[in-house]
């Protein structure tokens, strides 16, 4: 048998048992990381571990001819090597997505191999049905389990497209790895690209009292990443704070909870953990914790249906955009002078019964002594424009 038989049997024999390599490993007792070489071509058992390899097949009662069949056809990592040419990829949202993941938790190799790590408790789903997918929509290779942690797809051509465009092979740390410009000078993309590093790498946080996103706490070895990520919230309006805490790491976080709504409007999401938790807060003000939850528990938490969501989810919800817009016209506009001028033209009745205040409220905010609410202020600026 080749090293190429051995890539396909074994891949085969974990594809049909649903087994990791870790749990592969702990079956018949040959160590992970070499049934990792044996999978990706680097080397194949000899004398005792094909033994160890053979009793095991037989064990299970397989024919290996039905394995050779059923299993994914590997490229041998010899050929890897020779590939020299890029893949030809459409810049579009999906591929920016793909590339913030891969920049939040994934990894290059030179030898043309693509690893993104998980959550396994609560993140299965999201890597099944988006991060999966992303990899395999860009590759002519199949993404497999490398653990219960970590999925890999081989695809040395693609490797060399993300080297391309800023993300070196290796640590990305030392690499400094960085975000195109290519990715991120048209909106929807620096959007998509922020979406898929806050997937990866960030949370969605209430306790019942503060609510905050936030960028995953980078080393400060990730400077430049840190003001990428700085720049890309800038230009999208998201207003931020970027902070160097004392254990060195650096920490994006957006605190304010219509800017909150914003970054959901405009950014959103694919992983369900984070749609849930925002919903909870959002519909509920209900704090749901995830950290030792599976997914169909938080889902079912936050009372909702993974099959009503779209992927990615972007919020379509009106509140969400009156009380945005009514910030925006808020800080843009001396409400005061607006509002003295729809009191002036006897509009005070109308404010009073279409915002549910009292005259004191509306003189109050016409005096400049108090500031509308945002969801206010969405209602003044209607007021004003009839």
């Amino acid at each position: 048998m080749t090293k190429e038989d051995y890539q396909n049997l074994l891949k085969g024999i974990r594809t049909k048992l649903n087994l990791s390599q870790r749990q592969l490993s702990e079956k018949i007792g040959i160590p992970r990381r070499q049934i990792g070489k044996y999978e990706r071509g680097h080397r194949e058992p000899k004398n005792e571990r094909q033994s160890i390899i053979e009793d095991f097949i037989e064990n299970q009662e397989i024919n290996k001819e039905e394995f050779y069949k059923s299993s994914e056809k590997f490229e041998p990592a010899e050929s890897l090597r020779t590939i020299s040419e890029k893949k030809e990829v459409k810049f579009n949202e999906e591929f920016a997505e793909l590339t913030g993941i891969i920049i939040g938790d994934g990894e290059l190799s030179s030898d043309g191999q693509i690893r993104v790590s998980f959550n396994p408790h609560n993140e299965q789903e999201y890597i099944k049905d988006r991060t999966k997918r992303l990899l395999e929509q860009f590759s002519e290779s199949n993404v497999s389990f490398e653990s219960e942690k970590r999925i890999r797809i081989g695809d040395k051509a693609l490797v060399l497209t993300l080297k391309s465009i800023g993300l070196n092979p290796g640590n990305k740390f030392e690499n400094n790895w960085e975000i195109s410009e290519d990715l991120v000078s048209e909106p929807e993309l620096r959007r998509s690209v922020l979406r898929g590093l806050f997937d990866t790498d960030g949370t969605f946080h209430f306790d019942g009292q503060r609510t905050s996103i936030e960028y995953g706490r980078f080393t400060d070895r990730s400077k430049e990443v840190v003001e990428q990520i700085d720049t890309l919230l800038e230009k999208e309006g998201i207003a931020h704070r970027t902070t160097q805490c004392g254990d060195t790491r650096w920490r994006i976080r957006i605190t304010d909870t219509v800017e909150i709504r914003k970054f959901f409007l405009k950014i959103g999401s694919s992983n369900y953990k984070h749609i849930s938790r925002y919903l909870a807060w959002r519909e509920n003000r209900k704090a749901i914790e995830v950290t030792k939850k599976s997914l169909e528990e938080i889902m079912q938490e936050a009372e909702i249906e993974k099959s009503d969501l779209g992927i990615p989810f972007k919020s379509k919800d009106q509140k969400d955009r009156r009380i945005v817009a009514g910030q925006e016209f808020r800080s843009q506009n001396d409400i005061s002078k607006i509002v003295e001028r729809i009191y002036d033209s006897k509009g005070y009745d109308i404010m009073v019964k279409k915002l549910d205040v009292n005259k004191r409220t509306i003189r109050r905010w016409r005096n400049g002594k108090r500031t509308p609410a945002p969801d206010k202020s969405f209602k003044i600026k209607q007021i004003a424009e009839a």
